[in-house]
């Protein structure tokens, strides 16, 4: 297979229930939701999602209970065209996620992770030949570590290049980084990974390629020696969860097609922009058509 049309992910999946109300609780206040929503999701089922729907082939590794959400992942996967590789733990249940939004459109999150820290490298080995015959292999930090070097590692044999978003933020080892093609984490990641008091000082970091997600001010590519400032699309926002998810699996298939950094950044910035101004994650996910 030609490793020029493929995109290998590994992540998270469960399912995520949404609820929109006029504000946030305080303390001891019940609120009532005006609308529920159910869906699944997960970063790495959200980027798996939005790099299909840009045209992107892709193959998904992913570990869930032995539940129903695990038949479900499975299934809504397939109608993205996804090939999933869907890894059903016996005995444990799948990850579950509550999104709380107020009427401005922001959000409040509650996880249950589920199986997140508990992919060992055997199950990452099961996706060897999708690393091997992938361009890119993208990952975030919803699994353990142990799985997390194993992938790092295969792609690195088989000259697979990383696409790391380090979300949710921790910090990582520097070898580990400097193995990864592209870093994408947003300003508050970036400061936890890279210890930056200031993004100024993003030009002294040794490592090569970082795209710094900044929301509605846009984002900073750091390419080699360069640093570019990429605006945001003045959208006004409905609903912000899963926007980082669609950047993400966006940036990845269009370098995939051939656009370089810069504007890969530039078309992922737009889709993010799209998703934020539709509800919910899976629904705000636009496709190839739409991005222009």
């Amino acid at each position: 297979m030609n490793k020029e049309n493929k995109i290998a992910i590994i992540g998270l999946s469960g399912e995520s229930i949404f609820m929109k109300m006029d504000h946030f609780n305080e303390e001891g206040e019940t609120v009532v939701a005006n609308t529920y929503h159910v869906e699944y999701g997960g970063k790495g089922y959200n980027q798996a999602v939005a790099a299909a729907r840009y045209g992107a082939k892709v193959s998904f590794l992913t570990l869930c209970g032995d539940d129903n959400i695990a038949t479900l992942v499975e299934s809504t996967l397939k109608k993205e065209n996804i090939n999933a590789y869907v890894i059903k733990r016996q005995g444990k249940k799948s990850a579950s996620a509550c999104i709380m939004i107020d009427k401005e459109g922001r959000n409040r999150v509650v996880c249950y992770p589920g199986l997140s820290s508990e992919m060992t490298k055997e199950d990452v080995m099961l996706f060897e030949e999708e690393i091997k015959t992938s361009k890119y292999l993208l990952l975030q930090l919803e699994m353990s570590d142990e799985s997390l070097y194993k992938a790092i590692e295969l792609a690195k044999k088989y000259n697979t290049l990383v696409i790391l978003n380090p979300a949710p933020a921790k910090k990582l080892p520097l070898n580990l980084l400097k193995d990864v093609y592209l870093l994408t984490p947003n300003e508050h990641e970036a400061k936890i990974l890279f210890d930056l008091e200031d993004l100024d000082d993003l030009k002294n970091l040794e490592l090569n390629n970082i795209i710094i997600t900044l929301g509605e001010k846009g984002s900073i590519l750091k390419e080699e020696s360069n640093i570019y400032n990429i605006p945001a699309i003045n959208v006004k926002p409905l609903n912000t969860t899963g926007a980082g998810d669609t950047y993400n699996g966006v940036l990845c298939a269009a370098l995939l097609e051939g656009n370089g950094l810069y504007d890969a950044a530039k078309i992922a910035g737009l889709a993010a922009s799209i998703s934020v101004t539709k509800e919910f994650v899976i629904d705000s996910i636009p496709y190839k058509e739409e991005i222009k």
